[in-house]
């Protein structure tokens, strides 16, 4: 689960970033990547958009 944070106090432009990423992906078959640090409460997204790659703040549920 992703979380607002002091960089990202907007999930509403979070979700917006990371749907427009998705969608490119799909539609020009690029890769997505996706990593894990949940011990530090974060994952980093990196999408074919570079301004919308960023680390988030996360939650594993």
């Amino acid at each position: 689960m992703l979380k607002k944070d002091d960089v990202h106090p907007d999930v509403f432009t979070m979700a917006q970033h990371i749907n427009e990423g998705l969608l490119l992906a799909l539609d020009t078959l690029k890769k997505i990547e996706i990593s894990e640090y949940f011990e530090r409460m974060y994952v980093t997204i990196k999408l074919p958009i570079p301004s919308h790659s960023d680390r988030y703040t996360a939650e594993k549920i």
